[in-house]
């Protein structure tokens, strides 16, 4: 893979260009503005009992900015420490452990 600075014909100028346009794209891939809908989709995946994971893969985000987006608008995903002692208990009384329906 070539980088910009390595095409020895490229002025110093169009160099910038080229660099700024690749830093646009990246920095832009990574600032999405949240729409009331996709606000509206986390409420409903958190309330529904979604992972965090699962979340992010469904509105094509990252899993920090899904669970930070939650804990601002609303309840925010349980704590995976629960949900391990949950788990633990229910295998503990020799019960099956609850599965997520619908995911």
């Amino acid at each position: 893979m070539s980088l910009p600075g390595d095409n020895p014909h490229l002025g110093p100028s169009r160099l910038l260009d080229v660099t700024g346009a690749l830093l646009r794209k990246r920095m832009r891939r990574y600032n999405n503005i949240w729409s009331d809908g996709d606000v509206g989709r986390l409420r409903a995946l958190v309330a529904s009992g979604v992972s965090p994971l699962r979340a992010a893969v469904m509105l094509k985000r990252t899993t920090m900015s899904v669970q930070s987006k939650a804990r601002l608008v609303g309840p925010p995903f349980p704590s995976m420490l629960d949900e391990r002692k949950k788990l633990r208990a229910s295998m503990e009384a020799g019960k099956e452990p609850a599965c997520r329906s619908g995911v």
